[in-house]
């Protein structure tokens, strides 16, 4: 491409930039997305290393939420924000624009602040009306920012659970196990107790982050699929369900790896690659589960 034909994109893109006030608010929120993008796929990505798999619900709920808002450009297009929502709306994407250098090693608060501009320049550009109307779509977006929705759902599942109940129940549900596989267990609290030692159920290991991910999956295949609230219901409980009894054998897995098979053996199962393993399998149950209810043809 042409020099010449370069520079004069960049500046008809910059006379664009500083044509008015909104369209300034409008590129700085996009300088402060680019850093916040990149923030968000290294998080997404070290997550995925981790053995983690809820980032298929920030891509679904991505992918979805645009969707449903690019079905609607040409009913946006014509629509104008009132004077009073164009300066709230300003007022927060400068807050935001203001705050976001501060806060670069907090990744919750820059996902808060992030969201923050976005609906200050939702609210400048389309007023109030704009929520009320597309309220299900927005907040799939402002979800999908968040780069570890996990976190969060661990700790609000916490909130209305006793003290260690899902560690507690795993145990238990890991000495039934073993003991039907003939080995003598015990649980104590979170404990799991083997003739030859014993090894701790911890946070990571209550299956509830897969059960989220199903969870969050059969909520997306719900809405894609416009299924009913019966059937999205079923898909929820069967997602849950699956990934909970799948843990079980886990919790067998890694018991035994940690107490016999050594130390190597216990960090490729607990780590990235076995926590990946476990999810190709938990997905391949529950895809073959809940097509019968998404096809009844199939």
């Amino acid at each position: 491409m042409d020099i010449n034909i370069i520079q004069t994109n960049i500046a008809s893109a910059l006379r664009m930039s500083f044509s008015s006030f909104h369209r300034f608010l409008i590129t700085l929120s996009c300088i402060i997305g680019l850093f916040y993008s990149v923030t968000w796929l290294t998080q997404i990505v070290r997550g995925v290393i981790d053995g983690q798999s809820d980032s298929v619900l920030n891509f679904g709920l991505l992918g979805l939420g645009g969707y449903a808002l690019w079905q609607q450009r040409a009913a946006l297009k014509p629509q104008v924000a009132e004077d009073a929502d164009q300066l709230l709306g300003h007022g927060l994407v400068i807050c935001g624009v203001a705050v976001f250098p501060l806060i670069r090693s907090s990744i919750s608060l820059q996902a808060v602040v992030f969201a923050g501009i976005l609906l200050g320049l939702a609210l400048s550009h389309w007023g109030l009306g704009f929520f009320k109307r597309y309220w299900s779509p927005v907040l799939m977006l402002l979800v999908a920012i968040y780069p570890n929705l996990g976190f969060i759902a661990i700790r609000i599942f916490r909130l209305f659970t006793p003290h260690m109940a899902l560690e507690r129940l795993m145990a238990w549900l890991g000495e039934i196990g073993l003991k039907a596989m003939g080995q003598q267990a015990v649980a104590q609290a979170q404990y799991l107790n083997l003739p030859e030692g014993s090894v701790e159920v911890g946070p990571g290991c209550t299956g509830f982050s897969m059960a989220f991910t199903l969870f969050g999956c059969s909520l997306l295949i719900g809405l894609f699929f416009k299924l009913t609230y019966k059937k999205t219901l079923c898909l929820l409980l069967i997602g849950v369900a699956i990934s909970m009894i799948l843990n079980i054998p886990r919790i067998m897995l890694l018991a035994n790896a940690a107490v016999y098979w050594g130390e190597d053996s216990f960090h490729f199962w607990h780590d990235s690659w076995g926590g990946q393993i476990f999810a190709s399998i938990m997905f391949t149950a529950y895809y073959y589960a809940v097509m019968p209810l998404i096809d009844p043809e199939n």
